[in-house]
């Protein structure tokens, strides 16, 4: 996105989230024939994935800028900040606990190894 390109993907997790709004339109059902029409579609209009791809890069200095994503952090673990209004997809990394979040309450969480476990508590709590 911060390169400044159009993306044709599938919709999974929440990549239509993290696209700028002109982007949505090109992220498609899991199929090869509805992958395939987006990208061509973008192919055949490079003045719109230029535009798109801007509106990317505008997103993501905007959203997921390193210094940005760190003073939130920051603000949620000093117990400042308010409740989020975004939605996280669900990650397994290596030794990381994360969960899924939606508004400022954690709804399932997936540990290290995979498993997953329902929660419902809000953002400052504890488990």
């Amino acid at each position: 996105m911060v390169a400044g390109r159009a993306l044709a993907a599938t919709d999974v997790g929440d990549i239509r989230y993290m696209l700028a709004e002109e982007n949505r339109p090109f992220v498609v059902e899991r199929s090869s024939d509805a992958l395939s029409a987006a990208i061509s579609i973008l192919l055949d209009d490079p003045s719109r994935a230029a535009a798109i791809g801007a509106a990317n890069a505008r997103r993501a200095r905007e959203m997921f800028d390193q210094q940005i994503m760190f003073a939130h952090y920051r603000r949620l673990f000093d117990g400042s900040a308010p409740s989020p209004s975004i939605s996280f997809m669900r990650w397994r990394v290596d030794g990381l606990k994360l969960g899924v979040m939606h508004r400022s309450r954690v709804i399932s969480g997936m540990g290290s190894s995979g498993e997953t476990g329902q929660r419902d508590r809000g953002l400052g709590g504890r488990d």
